[in-house]
């Protein structure tokens, strides 16, 4: 009997637990999409800036220039850190649909 219920109090909290983290995680797997969205969008525009800023720029003389040269290469690097951000997204997703699978 002393046995039976201790037993039932361990399942009732081992379930509370569970529950509590699962809604946890959801919280934050929503949390993270937010941000993978977020996080493209703001490639996608940087990338329409870039390409608007060589179309302004074709003769390479903004680009030459000290000042709005370090703003062209500051673009680029931002544009290349966010695309690998974007295909370590893309990597951890594919990794999770495969698991997921399973």
């Amino acid at each position: 009997m002393i046995l039976e219920i201790i037993l039932s109090v361990i399942v009732l909290a081992l379930g509370y637990v569970t529950f509590n983290q699962m809604k946890k995680i959801e919280y934050y797997e929503d949390y993270v999409s937010q941000y993978e969205e977020w996080i493209t969008v703001l490639s996608e525009r940087i990338e329409e800036a870039d390409i608007k800023l060589r179309e302004i720029d074709n003769k390479g003389t903004f680009q030459s220039d000290d000042e709005v040269g370090y703003f062209f290469d500051f673009l680029k690097r931002m544009i290349g850190n966010i695309n690998v951000l974007n295909q370590q997204v893309e990597n951890i997703n594919a990794d999770k649909e495969e698991k997921e699978k399973e």
